[in-house]
């Protein structure tokens, strides 16, 4: 069960490592996790992508390789402003693929498991749609590929027990996920293209 920590009680740095259009990432003192500050973002938005994390948090088991919430933060006022979860300091699926140390079969054998990943999501009714490169950590372990998920909270969720309602939940990555990846959607040349990786989803 996650616990909620006012934001006062945290040692962050005082700047941000990481910038977003919704967010920034700080560094916890003394710690090896890092703090999610949202930033522009609705109180409804917040309040929606906490119930999200909460749901998560129960159902850990249905997001393998996701980096989940440790804690729930909250301001002066009791009003979610972030999460906190552990430091990851693997390099981005763009920086793994752009790597000379890295063959070939492997880069190809992580791309496999990037999307094995997703749909694993998937047929658990979670969509994870926002594929931007640097979410995905990808490192190797022991001759294995091994990748960590962010900004987990950026999902949609299809099921009755969540009671949550989705904003996005049309959209066309959830649409091509539910779907089972069958080629020939429109999406799937924009969702590659985002990654700057053409075959993620069509490698058999």
């Amino acid at each position: 069960m996650l616990n909620y920590v006012n934001e006062e009680e945290l040692e962050r740095e005082d700047y941000p490592f990481e910038y977003g259009g919704e967010s920034n990432l700080y560094r916890l003192k003394g710690s090896l996790e890092v703090y999610k500050k949202y930033i522009s973002l609705s109180d409804s938005t917040v309040q929606n992508k906490t119930e999200k994390l909460i749901y998560l948090d129960k159902n850990k088991d249905k997001i393998p390789s996701a980096i989940t919430p440790t804690k729930i933060i909250v301001n002066s006022k009791y009003l979610p402003t972030g999460y906190t979860m552990k430091y990851s300091k693997n390099c981005d699926l763009e920086n793994f693929m752009m790597s000379n140390e890295h063959s070939h079969n492997e880069k190809l054998d992580m791309l496999k498991k990037l999307r094995e990943i997703l749909f694993t999501y998937a047929s658990n009714g979670i969509f994870y749609f926002d594929c931007n490169i640097a979410n995905f950590l990808c490192s190797k372990e022991s001759n294995q590929s091994k990748i960590d998920i962010i900004d987990i909270d950026n999902i949609e969720i299809d099921n009755a027990d969540a009671k949550i309602t989705s904003d996005c939940y049309n959209n066309d990555m959830t649409k091509y996920l539910k779907n089972g990846g069958q080629k020939g959607n429109d999406f799937i040349k924009n969702f590659i293209f985002s990654l700057h990786i053409r075959y993620i989803l069509l490698y058999p």
